[in-house]
């Protein structure tokens, strides 16, 4: 919410509502991956937490399945899972409920980011996703203990 007043008098004045928000985002959805992440600060904030651009959508998904059937292929097929990414309308992902514009999420504002769920995955598997995220220009954040990727050159 906007007010603005006049200077010369301040009774004068006029409130407006104004929605900030990245355009195109689109919903990740579900495949051979499953949808992780804390979407909720004691039930209460962030409901929907896996939105990003499509040409994002397009590279995490061809990534992902890559890396599945590759792991398919070595005998056991293992389904990651793809924790936060972006909000609905982007912008800050405080997680925590801070309102920090510089939390540990703050790459997650444009729809270009993703955390990994690496608890399944081994030290190899781990080096063969990154590998599989770089051929479609996803590349590893050095945010620890993530596992972090940012598409077309966002974080």
């Amino acid at each position: 919410m906007i007010t603005a007043r006049t200077v010369r008098d301040t009774t004068i004045m006029d409130t407006v509502n104004l929605q900030v928000k990245v355009d195109g985002f689109v919903q990740f959805g579900t495949g051979d991956w499953t949808l992780t992440g804390n979407t909720s600060y004691q039930g209460r904030n962030h409901l929907s937490n896996h939105w990003c651009t499509q040409s994002m959508k397009d590279s995490l998904t061809a990534a992902v399945e890559d890396f599945y059937y590759w792991t398919k292929s070595e005998g056991k097929a293992l389904l990651i899972g793809v924790n936060d990414m972006s909000l609905e309308w982007g912008g800050a992902f405080d997680f925590p409920g801070t309102w920090s514009f510089n939390s540990e999420h703050s790459f997650h504002r444009i729809g270009l980011s993703v955390d990994i769920d690496g608890s399944n995955m081994t030290p190899g598997q781990l080096e063969r996703l990154t590998g599989f995220m770089d051929n479609y220009d996803g590349e590893r954040n050095s945010e620890q203990p993530q596992i972090h990727f940012g598409f077309n050159e966002g974080n």
